[in-house]
This record gives C-alpha cells, structure tokens and sequence, in this order.
C-alpha cells in the first residue's frame, strides 16, 4: 500500500510539494512525465541512455554558462534524486564551465541526504578541484545528512527514499571513501554507496571512452 501511495505521490507532486512550472529551465524536458533521467541511474548499461545523453549534450551545446549553471544549480536545490541525477551528469559534460557556486550546490546536495549520493560523490572525484579536502572533513567529522525537515513523510518517502537518516549517512560515507582511496566493504546492497559508486563509475565512464567523446 506504502508503493501504491507514493507512486500516487510522485504522480501528483511530481518532486516535491513546492514543485512549480518550468522550475528546472531547460532541464525541463528530462524532468517530465516521460522519465527521461532513469537510464542515468545506470550508466551507460541501461536502454535509453545514449537518447537521454544526447538531449544532455545538445542543452549543454546551445545553454550560456551562465544560464546552465543557475539551472544546475536549481536542480541540485531540489531535496529530489530525480533533478541531481540529471546536475550531476550535466556538471561532468560541462565541467570546463562549472562555477564555484555549481560545486558547492552539488555538496549541499550530499549534506541534505540525496539518494544518489555515490553517483554525486564520483562525478565530484572526477571534476571538483577540492574533492579530496571536503571530503575527507565530511569522513572524519562523521557527519550526517540533514533532510529537508518541510517534507512530509510520504514526500520524503518519493523524493529522498525510505532509508532514513541513519542508512543514508553511511551510504554517503562509503561512497565518499571509495572515491577518496578505492576502499570498498564488499558487502553489497542498496546501501553500499561504494560499491554502487564503483559500478556506476564503470558504465559511465566507458560511454564517455567508447561511444562519445565529451
């Protein structure tokens, strides 16, 4: 009953419940009904991923930097996976024009509990100068997400997963680690930030290697 409800919710709310038109600028077209940004959960290795990425490259292609980095930004503001998938891979087809304020968006993301924080953590490793320094101090400090406290329970259910604070700290902080120094748990799960950020790293960085250059 629990699913039931939240796909009612995601279907009605879309994100969340201040969800308003074209709140995402040109990302919008990836963010509608027809679910554009699901391949991006898997990489490279799910159908339909080629198509999503070629809408991103054409936006990043025809999107001032400025403009592209206030809708990353907005994207990244969301307490919803669903617009920081989308950042984030935009964030590393555009990393030559991310700004500063980009950067620290995609943190505040991490810091609020994003359910796809391992695929935020890896993007970061890869294109964010001061990647190693913030994250160790998130490791070291042992510090814990900070949900958006306005959701109601079954928003926050659709827009941040069901995991819970606790779950969703270490997942972040495996992630963190294994984007730091490769040290992965081996333990699996929906949990295992790094093991999910180490797989995803593979099929997403293998689209980039063979199928398009960015």
């Amino acid at each position: 009953m629990l699913l039931g409800t939240a796909v009612d919710a995601w279907t009605d709310c879309k994100y969340d419940a201040d969800m308003s038109t074209n709140r995402f600028g040109v990302f919008e077209p990836l963010l509608d009904a027809n679910e554009r940004y699901l391949p991006l959960l898997k990489g490279g290795f799910s159908t339909g991923f080629g198509e999503t990425m070629d809408i991103i490259f054409r936006i990043v292609d025809q999107t001032a930097a400025e403009t592209l980095n206030k809708d990353i930004v907005a994207l990244l503001s969301s307490p919803d996976w669903r617009p920081h998938i989308v950042a984030i891979v935009t964030m590393y087809v555009a990393r030559d024009s991310c700004e500063p304020d980009t950067f620290d968006a995609a943190w505040m993301a991490l810091h609020g509990g994003s359910w796809v924080s391992p695929q935020i953590c890896l993007v970061l490793s890869l294109i964010d100068p001061g990647f190693g320094d913030r994250a160790l101090r998130m490791i070291t400090a042992s510090t814990e997400i900070v949900p958006d406290a306005g959701l109601s329970i079954i928003h926050s259910h659709v827009a941040q997963g069901p995991a819970g604070v606790d779950r969703e700290s270490t997942k972040l902080h495996k992630a963190l680690r294994y984007c730091l120094d490769g040290t992965q748990t081996g333990e699996g799960g929906d949990y295992d930030g790094g093991g999910i950020a180490h797989i995803w790293r593979q099929y997403f960085l293998q689209y980039f290697e063979s199928d398009r250059q960015a």
